[in-house]
């Protein structure tokens, strides 16, 4: 499966983990119970949680390569169906998304459904047979750019009767979300735009590089759920879901965990902001990000990042040949937070957040530079192959 192949199909963070589970398979990788019974060195497993999802590659060494990502996006979460003429989906905003750019496009519902089935509840996957859209309000009413009311201008029409789900439908999870497929643009395809860059091409590349990589130690990609709502669900990166599964590894390994994650580094992947063009106030003073400048080491005390691991990674992109640059939020605006201090928190894991450059973040059609995809596989894959760098420190 190739990377627009991947953002086409992945609409809900349910669609993300059924496409990383055949990237997998297609790898040798074997479907395992959250016990992982019986794992040994060379073997290579995965546990689908539905929504997230963790794989496991067991090299020789003892010490744990471990990448993070997250399988949701803002979008717009289905309530119910909203009555009038015609009728409208009634939504709700799931994350911090930019309201205003879910207008006007071609959208699509699409999650879980839970169905009656003689008496037994199953949980499947939906995606709809057709687009909805949420129309904006004509200027010719007197109408002014600004903030944009969910619960009064984000209606995607529905139409019909409203009866779009199968009659045995229980209960859903179900979203609207941006239904385009993604392109390249610019001179030279300098540009690569789609809905869910952030953070679905992290997860491609997490997912595509430790099927690929003969691991030097224990290799383990993890696709949280939940991050864009603060990741405290039981899929999500405050959770023990991970902690769990590293400890299970550990003991089938006959390693001692504390030992092992003294000795471990993780990489948080999410995609980073580059300086905006239209924008310049925005960015740093002294230093700006570009698209295509390589992969972004992100340093803010609301990041895993310190001196340390951000040494790591740049040693380890040294040995990649991949560019690495780095972001610095703007002093006097507040930076959001990723995955990687609580990840780093329940697994006692040092770890460093780094990502992809990319512009118009949240927004329903986001844009990175179209190397970024390569820079981002081959470091990881990189990482996953080789001996985490040695740091000695001095006294």
């Amino acid at each position: 499966m190739t990377l627009l192949e991947f953002l086409s199909q992945s609409f809900t963070p349910f669609h993300a983990v059924q496409n990383a589970r055949a990237i997998l398979s297609r790898a040798g990788f074997v479907a395992s119970e959250s016990s992982l019974p019986d794992l040994r060195r060379g073997d290579k497993r995965f546990i689908d949680f539905e929504s997230a999802l963790v794989a496991v590659s067991v090299g020789s060494g003892s010490a744990f390569h471990l990448v993070e990502s997250h399988t949701d996006s803002p979008c717009l979460k289905i309530k119910n169906v909203q009555p009038g003429d015609p009728l409208r989906l009634n939504v709700e905003c799931y994350g911090g998304g930019i309201k205003s750019s879910f207008l006007d496009r071609k959208l699509t519902v699409a999650g879980r459904i839970v169905t009656d089935e003689g008496g037994k509840l199953t949980a499947s996957l939906y995606k709809s047979p057709f687009a909805v859209v949420a129309p904006s309000l004509a200027p010719h009413f007197g109408t002014s750019e600004g903030v944009t009311a969910v619960a009064t201008q984000l209606y995607p029409l529905l139409g019909g009767d409203g009866k779009f789900l199968p009659e045995n439908v229980v209960d859903y999870d179900l979203f609207a979300v941006p239904d385009e497929a993604p392109f390249y643009a610019g001179a030279d395809n300098a540009f690569l735009c789609a809905p869910r860059l952030d953070n679905l091409l992290s997860v491609y590349a997490s997912t595509s590089a430790i099927a690929a990589a003969k691991p030097h130690g224990i290799a383990v990609c993890v696709l949280f759920d939940s991050e864009e709502i603060g990741s405290g669900t039981v899929r999500g990166a405050a959770s023990n879901l991970l902690p769990t599964v590293l400890k299970t590894i550990a003991a089938r390994l006959g390693l001692d965990y504390d030992e092992t994650a003294a000795r471990s580094f993780a990489l948080s992947v999410d995609n980073a902001h580059a300086a905006h063009p239209a924008h310049p106030d925005k960015a740093d003073t002294a230093i700006r990000v570009s698209l295509n400048g390589g992969i972004v080491v992100k340093h803010h005390a609301h990041y895993a990042t310190d001196g340390v691991s951000a040494a790591i990674v740049k040693t380890i992109c040294r040995r990649a040949g991949v560019p690495v640059q780095d972001y610095y939020h703007p002093s006097d605006l507040r930076c959001g937070s990723t995955l990687g201090l609580l990840a780093a928190a329940q697994t006692g894991i040092a770890a460093c957040d780094i990502g992809c450059a990319q512009l118009a973040m949240h927004a329903a059609l986001e844009t990175i530079g179209s190397a970024s995809p390569a820079h981002l596989q081959t470091a990881l894959q990189t990482f996953y192959t080789t001996p985490l760098p040695v740091v000695l420190n001095a006294r």
